[in-house]
């Protein structure tokens, strides 16, 4: 008799865990979207941190971004960047627009011009 008159709690013991599931579902999905729309950017702003930690001089810097390019290349820009900061920035945006150098190289040596 007290039976009826009580009603027994329900039990929603697995109901936070799937809520938490969800919820690290979603933010998983936000995650890969991000990813998968500004990689480059990610990419090209670790490489630049990349470079600014390793390469601190110029000439270094040179050579690691142009070692496809050849000796004659690399010497070529080295010497620019010794002589002449306005030629030297030239041809960087030269190498870039041709696909020679990545977008964290280019920048890098642009730091240093200034």
């Amino acid at each position: 008799m007290f039976q009826r008159y009580h009603k027994r709690p329900e039990v929603e013991a697995g109901q936070g865990l799937v809520e938490y599931a969800l919820i690290l579902v979603l933010v998983a999905i936000a995650v890969i979207i991000a990813l998968t729309t500004m990689g480059d950017r990610f990419s090209s702003m670790f490489e630049y941190i990349f470079l600014s930690i390793e390469y601190s001089s110029v000439e270094s810097l040179i050579e690691h971004c142009l070692e496809a390019e050849g000796n004659a290349a690399v010497a070529a820009l080295q010497n620019e960047a010794a002589t002449n900061v306005a030629a030297f920035e030239t041809s960087v945006e030269n190498y870039y627009d041709v696909g020679t150098i990545e977008a964290a190289c280019r920048n890098r040596m642009l730091d240093f011009a200034d």
